[in-house]
């Protein structure tokens, strides 16, 4: 049996990278006395996976998992039993059978997500300054950034992926954002990439952090 998880990512744990998440749910699951289902082979895991990885140091409210067991069992014992065993900074809000073929396809069915952006936004700037910017990077066709992974410099086009910027609230000096991704692309923007994209253009913008609202279904 195949069942979907939606769980918190909360404050204390959100300098948890994706594998330290992973690790943190195989050893809740352990302590469950759930039956969950293991991989074959020699070194077997249980069959847990996730959607996209959040980055190192984002929280998010309804981050999506598919959990396997060996036998049918009630969602809110299933939910009841990791919350007992997680640790703080994570909570399942909601456990529901699903009937699809493999994790994989039911995790590549969410096509979109919502993220809250908080900035620190210097005094001398405006909401007006920061709509003028937000509009001309809509407006291009093109947004390069520059990424260093495995010791290589590359470049990404992450334009294609944002579907809107908009500001949702401006207080003192934080300014936060809520932005909408396309996740079919093969590149997405990373929040940081966002505020750093709008600091180039503002001089007067630094990111603080993000927080995913949720993942859709379009």
């Amino acid at each position: 049996m195949r069942y979907a998880l939606l769980f918190e990512k909360g404050e204390t744990a959100r300098w948890l990278g994706h594998l330290d998440v992973v690790r943190t749910f195989e050893r809740a699951l352990r302590r469950s006395q759930l039956p969950v289902k293991f991989t074959n082979g020699f070194n077997p895991r249980i069959k847990l996976a996730f959607a996209s990885a959040l980055g190192v140091g984002s929280t998010g409210d309804a981050e999506a998992a598919v959990l396997e067991l060996t036998e049918e069992t009630p969602s809110d014992e299933i939910a009841n039993r990791l919350n007992a065993t997680l640790p703080p900074g994570f909570r399942v809000h909601s456990v529901q059978a699903i009937q699809s073929r493999n994790a994989g396809e039911y995790l590549s069915g969410f096509t979109h997500v919502r993220m809250r952006i908080w900035c620190r936004m210097e005094a001398k700037l405006t909401i007006s300054d920061v709509e003028s910017a937000i509009n001309s990077i809509l407006q291009r066709d093109e947004l390069i950034v520059t990424r260093i992974k495995n010791g290589k410099t590359l470049r990404k086009n992450i334009r294609p992926c944002l579907e809107s910027i908009l500001i949702e609230s401006v207080n003192n000096d934080r300014l936060i954002l809520q932005t909408k991704q396309d996740l079919t692309h093969n590149s997405s923007a990373k929040p940081s990439e966002i505020a750093e994209t709008l600091d180039e253009l503002l001089k007067g913008i630094s990111y603080i952090k993000a927080h995913r609202i949720e993942l859709l279904r379009e």
